[in-house]
């Protein structure tokens, strides 16, 4: 019997052992998994579903902020995918970032211990941001697009509508006085 027990004793021993460094092995894998993971998402890269699924289980709060990031790209796509012209695209380009600029003065202005998660999160903003804007000037559409003077031209072609060509007029009143201005289409 008390040979049965150590035999016993030693093979608990040898299957604790094994257990052991198989879920240090675990623990390893799973910490380099999320590392790389916050690697991609500081990137602005785009997680596979499995990903996002590993990021729900093993750290929640990151994965609500991805999800957020993903919900403002979506919509920020959206909404450069809607202009009409070159200008209105640099305007929604330039809203956007005056919109993380404010995020980021915040972050300047928060508590220590949170400053640089939030300068963090503002920079993943960023990053992804940007790639969603290349990604849409490569598809073409913005070359494509006219400026606002020329989109204006044509709508008001479209009407019926005759636009000097080389000269607009601007009239002013000054003293009951009316006082044409005559200025000369912009170069370009």
């Amino acid at each position: 019997p008390e040979k049965k027990l150590t035999e016993m004793q030693r093979k608990n021993e040898q299957f604790k052992a094994s257990y052991k460094q198989q879920k240090e092995l675990e623990k390893e894998h799973t910490d380099e998994m999320l590392s790389d993971i916050h690697k991609k998402i500081e990137a602005g890269t785009k997680l596979t579903p499995e990903e996002m699924n590993y990021l729900q289980s093993k750290d929640p709060a990151m994965y609500q902020k991805v999800k957020e990031i993903e919900r403002e790209v979506k919509q920020y796509e959206a909404k450069l995918k809607k202009c009409k012209t070159k200008d209105e695209v640099n305007r929604v380009k330039m809203q956007k970032f005056a919109e993380v600029a404010s995020a980021m003065s915040a972050a300047k202005n928060a508590p220590e211990g949170q400053r640089l998660a939030m300068a963090q999160h503002v920079m993943k903003r960023l990053a992804t941001l940007q790639k969603c804007e290349l990604k849409i000037a490569k598809s073409g559409h913005f070359s494509s697009l006219p400026t606002d003077e020329e989109y204006n031209k044509a709508m008001a072609e479209l009407r019926g509508e005759k636009l000097p060509e080389t000269a607009k007029e601007n009239t002013k009143t000054d003293n009951s006085e009316n006082i044409k201005e005559i200025t000369s289409p912009e170069p370009q």
